[in-house]
């Protein structure tokens, strides 16, 4: 932000004429870094929104419960600005197993067509397989560039050392021994994940 100082220059003494870069100068603009955004082939994910679990229809809301692969797609899906949800929603349905009037179909499809989740092979998206702790970071990565980092505690080698190195790399997650990256993920360890990701990039 442009300001000016708000000293007033010293009065030149009697006789002397004053110098003319005597005038107060202007001090350069200033401002915060700018974050990156969370995007995936142009698809942008809202950071001023929170993750926020719903109710089953016994009204609780079963945070222990595992996370499954249509629950997951809806929750990314929610996350997206409208502009996104826009640009991918219509779409057509690519998977054997998602029925046209299933409650998630167009959360699958529109995260589908965006590139931000694949399916299981065979033309299958299996949206009542529960979801693992790298499959679920692999999501995720998908939305920034990848990082370098050399894991010191986590035992892992699979094919998601990409994403998760890159998940340490930036501050997602910790490089604790006792991570499991093929271990299910709950609903509730969902959501202290994905809005402690949207807090490092809130403006």
């Amino acid at each position: 932000m442009d300001y000016r100082p708000s000293q007033r220059p010293t009065k030149p003494s009697t006789g002397t004429k004053p110098e003319e870069n005597s005038k107060p100068q202007e001090q350069p603009e200033t401002s915060a870094p700018t974050k990156p955004q969370l995007a995936c082939n142009g698809a942008v994910i809202d950071t001023s929104r929170t993750v926020v679990l719903l109710g089953y229809g016994d009204g609780l809301l079963h945070e222990d419960d595992p996370l499954t692969r249509a629950q997951l797609a809806t929750i990314i899906y929610r996350l997206l600005d409208d502009d996104s949800i826009a640009k991918y929603s219509n779409t057509e349905l690519a998977f054997t197993d998602v029925a046209a009037d299933a409650w998630y179909t167009t959360y699958v499809k529109t995260i589908q067509a965006a590139g931000i989740v694949n399916g299981v092979g065979g033309g299958r998206y299996s949206p009542n397989s529960y979801i693992t702790w790298s499959q679920l970071i692999t999501v995720l990565t998908r939305f920034v560039q990848p990082q370098e980092y050399i894991l010191q505690n986590i035992q892992y080698s699979g094919w998601a050392q990409g994403a998760i190195q890159t998940a340490v790399a930036l501050n997602w997650i910790e490089d604790n021994a006792d991570f499991t990256p093929d271990a299910v993920i709950s609903r509730g360890e969902l959501v202290q994940l994905v809005n402690s990701v949207l807090e490092l990039y809130r403006a």
